[in-house]
């Protein structure tokens, strides 16, 4: 009997109150009646799941861990997640039954302020915005070419009345660990 962690399912970067949800493999050969998922939340030991919904072998389940969990934004998490006691006997390969996810939210991007410029005569013009996140400048305000980064942007030469969009950006990083135990 060989349960194994294969993650959690991607989070929404823009909504504070998701799912936490878990995805896991029968690696085994032998269908799995019953098994358990513990976790913890930055090192807080959460109340174990006990799945009893059967699993064949090779087939894959998503568990929810929380129904909603509530991120605060720019805010860094660290889940770890792991199976055990497959059929109620100890799991036969323990390498796969451990992940830990650290987790940046960045949720919603502050909207940038920027005001109306206006040239007299043909040339480029610069232009400028503000927000509290990353900056990108486009040509067009759904699906536009991407032109710039930052809160200034120089446009191309101009010889007619043209609009230009900024949007608030946020970047972040996240990995995920693979392996046994805690």
């Amino acid at each position: 009997d060989n349960m194994s962690m294969i993650g959690l399912l991607p989070f929404d970067e823009c909504a504070n109150s998701q799912a936490v949800i878990a995805r896991v493999e029968n690696a085994g050969l032998n269908s799995v009646g019953k098994y358990m998922i513990g976790y913890s939340i930055d090192g807080v030991l959460q109340t174990p799941i006990t799945v009893s919904n059967g699993l064949n072998s090779d087939a894959i389940d998503n568990i929810t861990l929380v129904s909603s969990f509530s991120f605060v934004s720019n805010t860094t998490y660290t889940f770890q997640v792991w199976t055990y006691n497959p059929n109620n006997t100890s799991d036969s390969y323990t390498g796969n039954d451990t992940i830990k996810l650290v987790y940046q939210h960045v949720g919603v991007p502050a909207i940038p302020s920027a005001g109306r410029v206006s040239s007299c005569g043909y040339g480029k013009v610069d232009i400028s915005a503000a927000s509290g996140d990353s900056i990108a400048w486009f040509d067009e305000d759904i699906y536009g070419n991407l032109l710039g980064f930052g809160a200034k942007y120089t446009t191309p030469y101009l010889t007619q009345t043209d609009t230009f969009y900024a949007e608030a950006i946020k970047c972040k990083h996240q990995y995920t660990e693979f392996g046994t135990g805690f």
